[in-house]
């Protein structure tokens, strides 16, 4: 077996900040969609549900990931949680 070069492994402060900034990513893309969705539907034009719905998977799919990494932070790092319910 590789032994793993220990400075290229990520800690989990790193994964969990490189999980939050895509979901906030994904989270403008989808916010971007509704807004052209809505003007779609003021003009009365044929609306394609196809790219919102894509948006709408991975936000979802990012947050349940992020959700995950909390649990491993929490459950096996003894961490203390770093989702706000708000």
């Amino acid at each position: 077996m590789e032994e793993t070069d220990a400075s290229k492994l990520l800690s989990i402060d790193d994964v969990w900040d490189n999980f939050c900034a895509q979901l906030q990513e994904a989270k403008q893309n989808l916010k971007l969609k509704e807004d052209e969705l809505e003007q779609e539907a003021a003009n009365l034009t044929r609306i394609d549900l196809t790219e919102y719905n894509n948006h709408k998977i991975i936000v979802s799919k990012l947050e349940a990931a992020v959700e995950t990494l909390d649990i491993v932070r929490v459950s096996v790092f003894g961490q203390p949680s770093k989702i706000e319910i708000k």
